[in-house]
């Protein structure tokens, strides 16, 4: 994806989440708990990165504030966390409708 050999339309959201946890159930159970604990460790590897509305970005913000030893304003957190909630939720219903579109598609 960062290096521009992956198109973001393959990524998968809750949709493709339910879809994929719903088809590895036909399989069978290992297959299921498997699809379930990769898509659990990727969750949380995601949670991790510094993006200052996941954990990630507090312990960020932890660490600067460990270092300044001084807690920053409100008015900066405010201003760091809000425009990456609107992307975290702009790339929530983009992946949702790609999500869609592709299970669509595959009606049609």
């Amino acid at each position: 994806l960062f290096s521009g050999h992956l198109n973001p339309k393959y990524m998968s959201g809750p949709v493709g989440i339910v879809h994929v946890v719903h088809q590895s159930w036909l399989v069978g159970v290992k297959e299921a708990l498997f699809w379930m604990a990769v898509i659990s460790l990727n969750l949380g590897i995601v949670n991790l990165l510094p993006i200052p509305v996941l954990d990630g970005g507090h312990i960020v913000f932890s660490l600067l504030e460990s270092i300044r030893r001084r807690p920053l304003s409100a008015k900066t957190m405010e201003r760091l966390v809000i425009p990456f909630i609107g992307l975290l939720i702009f790339f929530f219903f983009y992946v949702t409708y790609q999500d869609l579109a592709r299970l669509f598609s595959k009606f049609l």
